[in-house]
């Protein structure tokens, strides 16, 4: 953005943010001059003490996509990460690619999104929680949500859109 080039003229931007394993309210992840996947967390080369301590109980194996749909799934309208997107009309376009193919889909619009359209394809409740949503999903579909993280750790493949994603 505008803002952000104006500020790499002066400085270096140093960006907090929830963190993306775990309590996302317990821990921060720190980065220079971007969000999410755009920004450089200086941690190239950084053995793996600290997540095998913090964090390695998260990741469950691999799971074999043997779910009854495809998850699309949407984020807050307005989020930083989407760059102007509209997620709504994305997940539309993204939920008809992938039925086109013959799989059948399904869309969760984000909990915290106020306005939460009706679509044309079956729609998993935004308040059912999200383990109980990734239950029966051969993989999910994402533009950058943070929920491909938890598929990923929760052994289910995830196809992100957005180099921003931390999944990317």
């Amino acid at each position: 953005s505008r803002l952000l080039r104006k500020i790499k003229r002066y400085r270096r931007l140093l960006m907090f943010e929830r963190g993306y394993v775990g309590s996302r309210k317990r821990w921060v992840a720190v980065g220079y001059d971007g969000l999410n996947g755009r920004a450089d967390f200086c941690n190239a080369d950084v053995p793996s003490d600290r997540w095998n301590r913090y964090f390695k109980q998260y990741m469950q194996p691999w799971k074999k996509p043997s779910g009854s749909h495809v998850l699309v799934i949407g984020q807050v309208p307005d989020d930083a990460s989407l760059r102007g997107l509209d997620i709504h009309a994305w997940c539309e376009s993204t939920a008809q690619q992938i039925s086109s193919a013959g799989l059948p889909v399904a869309i969760r619009w984000h909990p915290q999104s106020h306005f939460q359209p009706k679509s044309r394809f079956r729609l998993i409740p935004s308040d059912l929680n999200l383990q109980e949503a990734l239950r029966d999903v051969q993989y999910i579909v994402t533009y950058n949500s943070n929920t491909a993280v938890d598929a990923v750790l929760a052994g289910i493949p995830a196809v992100t859109f957005d180099k921003g994603s931390m999944a990317h």
